[in-house]
């Protein structure tokens, strides 16, 4: 395979990203779509491959593995955003040596390319409610919680706490317009007290995160809470579906 297929910026601190943002925790919230895989059976590694896919501008995750030392690289087309290194074995992280192992590949045995989604775009879609102003909402909601994993996949730590603010900011004016809504248009008093319940919750768990201090505190919390938070949003905008047929119904919006 070809060497240096990918690149990293001579203006960018990689070390400083991959301990500031460390990969293994990224993954535990990133939609991973598997596109090609090598090395395994009989399937022998396309030297060309690999090529194809970094010259385009999407996001993808590299793993390749000589022996029992694997690297999984992230990057932006040929750009490394991240990376880091480990044992097949045992899972377990062990030094990266130094840069040229994060560049050239030429050395690997089994190879896997991932393509990286955005983990918010499929709600958008799944939770289209036929109500413009609630999907409107909803569609800058999850596109400022896109922005904040875009920053953190892009490894920039120093946007990242900015960008969470940004969209907390945004979900609670959110919450509070649909709460005077509700109460405005007569909505059921006892599925707006539950609702309102849901609300007050999962400020609760975005209040744990605008407490992180640095960026490695904010990925590794990011991560433990996502699961979490999807649930809630999960439960939330079922219940969106029910509110916005009645503002459209009753209130005539």
């Amino acid at each position: 395979m070809a060497s240096n297929i990918f690149m990293v910026r001579e203006d960018e601190d990689i070390e400083r990203v991959m301990e500031e943002i460390p990969l293994n925790k990224l993954l535990r919230y990133l939609e991973l779509e598997s596109v090609e895989v090598f090395g395994t059976g009989d399937r022998r590694i396309d030297p060309g491959i690999l090529e194809k896919y970094v010259s385009s501008n999407e996001y993808y995750l590299v793993e390749g593995c000589t022996g029992d030392f694997c690297r999984r690289i992230l990057s932006k087309g040929r750009v490394v955003l991240n990376a880091e290194c480990f044992s097949k074995s045992s899972g377990n992280p062990v030094a990266c040596r130094d840069r040229s192992v994060l560049t050239s590949l030429g050395d690997v045995e089994e190879l896997s390319i991932y393509r990286v989604l955005s983990p918010f775009t499929a709600w958008m879609e799944k939770y289209g409610l036929g109500f413009k102003p609630m999907d409107d909402a909803h569609r800058v909601m999850f596109e400022k919680l896109n922005g904040v994993i875009e920053y953190i996949v892009e490894g920039k730590p120093d946007k990242i706490t900015e960008a969470f603010k940004e969209a907390y900011d945004y979900i609670l004016l959110y919450f509070k317009i649909e709460e005077e809504y509700m109460a405005r248009c007569g909505y059921d008093k006892k599925k707006m007290k539950e609702h309102m319940k849901r609300h007050r919750e999962f400020k609760e768990v975005l209040d744990k995160l605008t407490a992180a201090g640095r960026a490695s505190e904010f990925v590794a919390m990011f991560g433990e809470l996502y699961e979490y938070m999807a649930s809630y949003l999960d439960y939330m905008l079922r219940d969106d579906k029910d509110i916005a047929e009645f503002l459209k119904n009753t209130c005539g919006m």
